[in-house]
This record gives structure tokens, sequence and C-alpha cells, in this order.
């Protein structure tokens, strides 16, 4: 919940909760074999720590928008910085 973790941070627990609101009914998803392989290769590639390549490739396999606060991604395809 990182999301929760930086707006709690940043703006105090009632903001961070009023976001957490908005993100019930979203999914957790698996991390199978092949898409943690295609982590490692990310972060080879990239530079990225593991867990932020493994959050960058399910996004990939989803063919998702990764929305995010963590610079770490800017210069990477299919992410919003907010």
């Amino acid at each position: 919940m990182e999301v929760y973790r930086k707006i709690k941070k940043d703006k105090g627990e009632e903001k961070a909760l009023e976001a957490y609101a908005h993100l019930d009914g979203t999914s957790v998803v698996p991390l199978d074999v092949r898409t943690a392989v295609a982590a490692a290769d990310i972060g080879l590639k990239t530079g990225l720590g593991m867990v932020d390549s493994m959050i960058y490739a399910v996004a990939r396999y989803y063919k998702a928008e990764l929305i995010t606060g963590d610079h770490h991604f800017q210069a990477l395809e299919r992410v919003t910085l907010i």
C-alpha cells in the first residue's frame, strides 16, 4: 500500500484514509516465475531494485499504465508520475 504510506507521510492519516477508500476493490495479482524472470531482466537493464522491477514487470504483463510517486520509474514507458 505504497499510495497510503506516501499520502499518510506527506498529508496525514485522514487524507491517506480517503485515498485508501478509492483503492477498495483493486486486485492483488500473483507474481509467477515468468514475471519474476522478466523483473530480474528489467532490473538489470534499468537499475531498478527488485521490488520496483517486480511492480513494473507486473504492470507490463497486464499492459497497464503504472501510476506512481516513485521517481525511479520516470524514464520508463507507460508510467505516470504523481
